[in-house]
């Protein structure tokens, strides 16, 4: 507007800076379009460019993941908790670890990259900070089960999606099904199971060696299907359901297969519909 051109860039960094410097262009007679423009660039300049970015666009701040990755939170950082996180580090998604103790933390924060909070993990306050609503899967893997029974039931009572505890004494899990904490996981158990079949000469091969590419495991407890064939359940299309397990006892599945309220059906799927499945049942259902 015939200012001359580095006088006119001073002014606007000036302003945009709020640093109250002039090369002597602004005055009364400025025209009101050219004070409309610096009173917007101090503006800008006292809220900051990033803020407005943020204020801009709502993608940014309506409170939701924009990512894919998968969050998963840990109470208690013990070995298996460690193991676990680097497994799941590896394949991409977001890790949180809850610990009580800082020199712990402090620890693994050298080995690990994922995010840390210290606190008691049992506590209500403490839950809230790694956002429920968001996070997929809260593994309650302390050296206590009590500690890890009141961790699952504030994380459930939360919003939290699947709640997964650890029990070291089997007559918890009475309990954790009386609670509906169906996930409950007792390590002993399994690692006894496991020795038995190797003892007895089973060839036990490693999930991973099976479970390759895109394919994956979903389990669902049959409640509104009962009566259903299996044929009947009208699955998508690179999904078929293996097997189920009717009162502890494992049983193969076809098609004429009849479905009995509190079978757990298990599904082999496609990883990409997963999430097809999961709108269809219970969130908590699980896959692997």
């Amino acid at each position: 507007m015939g200012y001359d051109p580095l006088d006119s860039l001073f002014e606007v960094v000036s302003a945009t800076g709020t640093v109250g410097l002039s090369a002597g262009v602004v005055g009364s007679e400025v025209p009101m379009l050219l004070k409309g423009i610096l009173c917007v660039d101090m503006l800008i300049g006292r809220l900051e460019i990033l803020a407005w970015l943020v204020m801009v666009f709502p993608g940014t701040w309506i409170g939701r993941r924009l990512s894919s990755e998968r969050r998963t939170a840990f109470v208690g950082a013990g070995e298996i908790t460690v193991r676990t996180a680097e497994l799941l580090i590896a394949r991409g998604h977001e890790v949180i670890i809850i610990e009580n103790n800082p020199e712990k933390i402090e620890e693994l924060s050298d080995i690990l990259d994922c995010s840390f909070l210290n606190g008691d993990g049992s506590k209500p306050a403490i839950l809230r900070e790694v956002s429920p609503e968001q996070t997929d899967v809260l593994f309650c893997l302390t050296d206590s089960d009590q500690a890890n029974l009141i961790s699952s039931l504030v994380g459930r009572s939360l919003g939290f999606k699947r709640v997964i505890p650890s029990l070291e004494d089997p007559e918890f899990e009475v309990i954790c099904q009386e609670l509906d904490l169906k996930d409950a996981i007792v390590p002993s158990r399994t690692i006894s199971r496991y020795l038995a079949d190797m003892a007895a000469g089973v060839d036990i091969l490693e999930l991973s060696t099976v479970i390759k590419g895109q394919a994956r495991f979903f389990t669902f407890t049959v409640d509104k299907e009962k009566g259903k064939r299996v044929a009947d359940l009208d699955l998508p299309k690179n999904a078929r359901v293996i097997c189920y397990y009717r009162e502890d006892q494992f049983f193969l599945a076809d098609e004429e297969t009849r479905l009995r309220k509190g079978d757990e059906m298990v599904i082999l799927t496609d990883s990409e519909c997963i999430g097809e499945l999961r709108d269809r049942w219970d969130p908590k259902q699980t896959e692997t």
